[in-house]
């Protein structure tokens, strides 16, 4: 079975933006106290356990008038675009006490799912 991805670019391609939903199957949860998104990704290559991008922030986010989601869009720097290969990315949140989430958790193993193409124009 192929893969599916959530983001696909060229490399060096700033041009489009990330744009993500932050959400929860976790009726309780509630972002409306979220004020910071951060968005992080790495390789998916064997043996890379650095952050490709570390704790950027998104370049907007906006919480639903339910507080039951985000919307994100993270604007590509040179830098994260600079290299292809398949990426996995996820952003973590902060609400005004300072408590952090994952998005999507961790526990459940799910990424945004990314690859950055050979751009063949160079």
């Amino acid at each position: 079975m192929a893969q599916t991805y959530d983001f696909v670019a060229r490399k060096g391609s700033t041009s489009r933006s990330l744009e993500f939903t932050i959400d929860s199957t976790n009726p309780d949860d509630d972002f409306s106290g979220v004020v910071s998104v951060k968005f992080y990704m790495r390789s998916k290559a064997r043996g890379v356990t650095t952050n490709k991008v570390d704790g950027v922030e998104v370049a907007s986010f906006e919480v639903a008038e339910d507080g039951k989601s985000v919307a994100c869009r993270y604007d590509w720097q040179a830098a994260d675009v600079n290299e292809e290969g398949k990426f996995l990315g996820y952003a973590k949140t902060t609400d005004a006490a300072g408590k952090t989430d994952r998005f999507p958790a961790e526990d459940d193993g799910e990424f945004i799912n990314i690859l950055i193409q050979p751009n063949f124009e160079s």
